[in-house]
């Protein structure tokens, strides 16, 4: 429900609660952020910086600030998701 009204304070809430900033860089790590990825031409690198202010942590894991999202990015995120996360 929170994601078809886009009430992203659900999210920075729950980020709050069940994740640190560890984690979150781990995991955006492996879904290719702060990486540069191997591509043919030259592929902008999606970032994320995770800071430790409490408020900032919880923007920034809302996808809120602090990060960035290349459009190759967006669809590597769209592709693992529709396969499943793989």
């Amino acid at each position: 429900m929170a994601m078809g009204r886009s009430l992203n304070t659900i999210f920075a809430r729950l980020a709050k609660s069940h994740l640190d900033g560890e984690k979150l860089l781990g995991v955006a790590q492996r879904l290719g952020y702060n990486i540069d990825i191997p591509f043919d031409v030259l592929v902008q690198k999606s970032t994320l910086e995770v800071p430790e202010d409490e408020l900032e942590f919880a923007r920034a894991s809302a996808g809120f600030w602090h990060s960035t999202l290349s459009p190759f990015q967006g669809l590597n995120l769209a592709q693992t998701l529709a396969n499943k996360g793989r």
